[in-house]
């Protein structure tokens, strides 16, 4: 399945709602969700309000959609790091896609998006390191580990980096 990013509109965000609600596609966010579980259960006017506030030029959000089936599988984000010099990554996968070679190509087109149209020099993510499935997608993606302190893992890759990888493939 070929891949594209879709940016919802401020009315299509119960895909939003329904993968922060979701246990499965969650269970990663154990102890950070609502009452200390994984989830966030969110009424249409929080998802609006958090809409709203995504609506800058430092930041992107769009639903991992695709091409045939137009079907949502997940969702990406980035915004600008208030000190340093480069940009903030997300990514979730619904559960029932994953495995299936999504992830890599979903990534690598935030990647492309965050090069080429937010004029990125670098994109970080950081997450526990018990989180092997998130780290073999950012070492495919062609992130480095850049550090690991406190079980936290901190992935980083660069403009040229990115552009390097692109040539070899």
């Amino acid at each position: 399945m070929k891949l594209n990013l879709y940016v919802p509109t401020d009315k299509e965000l119960s895909y939003r709602g329904y993968l922060l609600s979701d246990e499965e596609t969650m269970s990663y966010n154990m102890g950070y969700g609502d009452n200390g579980g994984c989830t966030y259960h969110k009424t249409a006017e929080e998802l609006y309000e958090w809409y709203q506030y995504w609506k800058t030029p430092d930041r992107f959000y769009a639903y991992i959609q695709g091409n045939e089936d137009h079907a949502f599988i997940g969702e990406v984000s980035l915004h600008k790091n208030e000190k340093n010099d480069w940009f903030e990554m997300g990514i979730i996968l619904e559960a029932k896609y994953r495995g299936m070679g999504y992830s890599v190509p979903a990534l690598n087109l935030l990647l492309e998006y965050a090069f080429t149209k937010m004029d990125a020099k670098a994109v970080h993510n950081y997450f526990e390191d018990n989180r092997k499935a998130a780290i073999n997608l950012h070492l495919k993606a062609g992130f480095t580990q850049t550090g690991h302190k406190n079980g936290i893992v901190d992935f980083l890759i660069t403009k040229e980096l990115y552009e390097n990888n692109k040539k070899r493939d």
